[in-house]
């Protein structure tokens, strides 16, 4: 990867909006902001419009090339054409496209990002396989020996996930990012857990990110992030190829995974924007089709904003009725439980059932799953953040719906969470339901459950009583991994001195006070949201594995492998007690991914209680920090 597209990298989030804020029709205030520092060209095209049809064909313009968004699609779904700018540059005429009569809207598809590391670091050498092995604990994990695999495999009935993500069908070698690979594995880890047998479950890739930088786009090797209608057509396509496929017989269930999203602010209701009603109209569609559709709820953001993310916040909204189905051209889903939402939103929790570090205020749905330091089968980069807990719900539902192909999609959803650990929180938004109790998937207790339930067609055995992995001890705790951790010999260590306290601007509402090691330390810079978002979540990984021991106050470093020819100018560490956060400006630090750093912070400084906390990584080659969540125990 060379440094000009590690640099799109960073400044990708400097360079999005969404289509609501990007209209070049009736621009919005954040476009004028952006507007300011020149960006807005960059990140919503004029060179790219969605426009809703009334009318057979999409009518056409002078200078502009006209396709349908959803080719052969019918009904709803075949009204919607993009076009693509062909006439001279910087002299696109939208004006022309917003005057046909038979266009009733249309609006700039603008582009979204999201970014990620790469794994081996000398961290996950030494915590491999315990950072592994509790998030198996954590999430119920069932073993091949629990299933009696291979021997069961024949009972199962096939099952398609559709991960949305960034990397393409067939996975390249080398993705540009990792994100959509990791969870894809993260998948396969749950649903086929003997990796050598064949599984009943196919995980495919579906590119719904695949541009690199403004106006060009990569369909090999995917791409760092992407535009609404990106996202929209992934949706359709995933829909359309499972319905298209001739599967002798035995057609799969399908479940769509979407570890992304954007804030609400920017195209929240489908009549916001012709991109966002795309998007709305392409889950409609495959709700139709009897799909699972899984979206993570979102992390907390530059923007501080609450609610959920989209489309997770369209869990509000149900699924479609049968008059709705036929008006999209697609078939009618049996109906067995009563809560059928559009989609499940799937919300973020840490080691102690609570809310995961940047959980969103008011952003916790009625189903949540672990999601603190998350990892898949043979990745070494551990996530916090709701991706996960998506990937998590996705392949727990593809697991239980293997064994149990009478259940349709909205029992198998409601199997996750009658089965699951009750967290004794209520959630923050839910659908047509009086159930608001948020509970915890665990995937053993729910495949248990339905194994249990009429239709099922679990073996003998091990199903004959109960699984082995209900209520198994789990292999390893945090406090084994901590203790195995603190016999670590570091390469390097630093113990900086730190200055008085100083009063920082608040962060997302909370009191800052930093604290600096050296003369040029200074508070946190206010940057420029991330704008608009259709990103997973989490973003920027650089220390992918790194732990804070609130005991000792030392945090464990180790660089993604990703950044190793950067230029490390500075690291912070943030620490947050609940009520407030404390950043620690350490300076220079020597960290690459072939070595272990530890960092002394002044145990005099630090909260009584400890949180979460987060470690940012400044270079000299990027205007962005790099941050993530540091695991503590």
């Amino acid at each position: 990867m060379t440094a000009d597209t590690r640099l799109l990298r960073i400044l990708a989030p400097l360079l999005t909006l969404t289509a609501l804020a990007c209209d070049e029709v009736q621009p919005g205030p954040v476009e004028e902001i952006l507007r300011d520092v020149e960006l807005v060209d960059a990140a919503c095209p004029t060179t790219r419009q969605i426009a809703i049809k009334q009318a057979k064909t999409c009518p056409a313009a002078a200078n502009w090339v006209s396709s349908k968004l959803f080719p052969g699609a019918v009904g709803v779904l075949g009204n919607y054409c993009v076009y693509t700018w062909n006439g001279a540059p910087e002299q696109e005429n939208v004006a022309d496209l917003t005057s046909i009569p038979s266009l009733v809207a249309v609006g700039s598809d603008c582009e979204a990002v999201f970014e990620q590391g790469e794994p081996n670091d000398a961290l996950w050498t030494e915590l491999n396989p315990d950072i592994l092995d509790l998030f198996h604990a954590a999430i119920g994990w069932t073993s091949s020996a629990d299933l009696d695999l291979p021997s069961s495999e024949a009972s199962r009935w096939p099952v398609v996930v559709a991960v949305l993500d960034s990397v393409p069908e067939p996975a390249p070698y080398n993705p540009h990012s990792d994100h959509g690979e990791i969870m894809v594995r993260m998948v396969e880890d749950i649903a086929c857990p003997d990796p050598l047998a064949p599984c009943a479950v196919d995980v495919v890739r579906g590119l719904a990110m695949p541009r690199i930088a403004a106006g060009q786009v990569d369909l090999v090797k995917g791409g760092f992030f992407g535009s609404q209608g990106d996202v929209a057509r992934s949706i359709y396509a995933a829909v359309d190829d499972w319905d298209t496929t001739d599967w002798n017989g035995l057609k799969p269930k399908l479940i769509l995974s979407l570890s992304l999203g954007w804030e609400p602010e920017f195209g929240e209701l489908a009549t916001d924007s012709p991109a966002v009603a795309a998007v709305h109209t392409a889950l409609e569609y495959a709700s139709c089709h009897g799909a699972i559709i899984i979206a993570a709820a979102g992390n907390q953001g530059h923007l501080c904003s609450t609610g959920p993310l989209l489309p997770g916040a369209w869990e509000q909204h149900p699924a479609p009725d049968a008059a709705r189905c036929a008006a999209l051209g697609a078939p009618i889903p049996a109906v067995s439980a009563a809560y059928r939402p559009l989609l499940y939103s799937i919300g973020g929790l840490d080691h102690d059932l609570a809310p995961m570090p940047r959980t969103r205020e008011d952003g916790m749905p009625r189903l949540a799953s672990s999601a603190t330091h998350a990892v898949g089968r043979g990745d070494s980069t551990a996530v916090t953040g709701t991706s996960a807990a998506a990937a998590t719900a996705a392949g727990a539902a593809a697991l239980v719906w293997s064994y149990n192909k009478n259940m349709n999609a909205s029992r198998v959803m409601q199997v996750l969470y009658e089965s699951g650990v009750d967290t004794t929180m209520t959630a923050d938004y839910v659908g047509p339901t009086n159930e608001t109790d948020v509970m915890k998937i665990d995937v053993c207790a729910a495949l248990d459950h339905a194994c249990d339930l009429p239709g099922s067609n679990c073996p003998a055995q091990p199903f004959a009583n109960t699984l082995a992995c209900v209520n198994a001890p789990p292999i390893v705790s945090l406090g084994d991994l901590f203790n195995d951790l603190a016999s670590v010999i570091p390469d390097f260590t630093r113990a900086p001195s730190f200055g008085p306290a100083t009063v920082c601007p608040a962060s997302c509402g909370y009191p800052l006070t930093g604290y600096f090691a050296t003369s040029q330390g200074a508070c946190p810079t206010q940057i420029l949201p991330e704008l608009p978002y259709t990103e997973p979540q989490p973003t920027e990984i650089g220390c992918p594995n790194c732990t804070l021991d609130v005991t000792s106050s030392i945090v464990y470093a180790a660089l993604d492998p990703e950044y190793n020819n950067a230029t490390l100018r500075g690291v912070a560490v943030t620490v947050f007690d609940g009520a407030a956060e404390y950043y620690f400006d350490i300076g220079p630090v020597p960290l690459n991914s072939n070595t272990i750093t530890t960092i002394q912070l002044d145990p005099a400084l630090m909260p009584v209680t400890v949180v979460s906390s987060s470690i940012s990584l400044t270079f000299v080659e990027y205007p962005r920090d790099v941050s993530n969540d540091l695991l503590i125990n």
